[in-house]
């Protein structure tokens, strides 16, 4: 978790980082919000016709203790995450419009027949769903004195909720990484913790049946060997321009038969 005061103390100790930056600040929300979703689609960050991400440079400043720090930040626009977001977000919108659509149908049963009680019976299924803030319900009579209900998205709040969709701030103190470099640094995080997750799936370390801690120390240092064979095989395997896992590999060669001198 990056903030004012750990980004100082990289710096302090000359130490170069790379980290998603939780913006809880209001001059780091400042920074995400600021380009438009044109701006940012304007510089992709991924090579070919058709890019997923897109990014801007940024200056993130810090302060902790009467100290400053200014180091080279990028806002980056995801389009699945985007995408993902606002389809979820639309469809919330649609159960919400459903629920005070019942709310209508039910206008005129007990306890549901006075002006004020749709009018609370449709803003507790407003202020029930996440997104009630994007939609307003108003109660009414029609001039034949008989009690309603309409609804409508706010338009303008939508809007600015969608600006928000995909975003994220990377920080570094590193001013000689390009914004691809970032970009890709910061992808490839996770390739450590998808290693492990081949030593409990592939390699199958879990679950552990060993009881002396001897035993299960030698069996995760051979489980460790394993998993540095696994990996070295499969970089070797992408510097000779196969894209392939080592799972796909030995499925591969599974399917050939060897004959040796008996």
């Amino acid at each position: 978790m990056l903030s004012d005061e750990i980004a100082l103390a990289y710096d302090q100790h000359n130490l170069r980082y790379l980290a998603g930056l939780r913006c809880l600040k209001k001059v780091h929300k400042e920074l995400v919000n600021h380009f438009s979703e044109a701006e940012l689609m304007a510089c992709p960050l991924e090579p070919g016709p058709s890019p997923h991400s897109w990014g801007r440079g940024c200056t993130v400043t810090f302060t902790h203790n009467g100290q400053t720090a200014r180091h080279k930040g990028l806002v980056i626009l995801a389009g699945p995450i985007r995408d993902q977001l606002r389809h979820s977000r639309q469809a919330q919108l649609q159960a919400l419009a459903q629920e005070l659509a019942q709310v209508k149908a039910d206008i005129g049963q007990p306890r549901l027949r006075t002006l004020g009680a749709v009018q609370r019976r449709a803003d507790a299924r407003r202020h029930a769903s996440n997104l009630g803030q994007l939609m307003s319900a108003t109660a009414y009579q029609t001039q034949s004195g008989q009690v309603d209900l309409r609804w409508q998205i706010d338009t303008y709040a939508l809007w600015q909720a969608e600006q928000k969709d995909g975003r994220y701030l990377l920080v570094t103190n590193d001013w000689t990484l390009s914004h691809q470099q970032i970009f890709q640094l910061y992808r490839a995080k996770d390739g450590l913790e998808k290693r492990f997750h081949v030593s409990k799936s592939d390699l199958q370390v879990s679950p552990v049946y060993l009881h002396q801690d001897q035993r299960i120390a030698s069996m995760l240092l051979l489980n460790m060997l394993a998993l540095l064979a696994y990996s070295l095989l499969e970089r070797q395997v992408r510097h000779q321009g196969l894209h392939l896992t080592t799972r796909q590999l030995i499925k591969r060669l599974g399917a050939f038969q060897f004959w040796g001198e008996m």
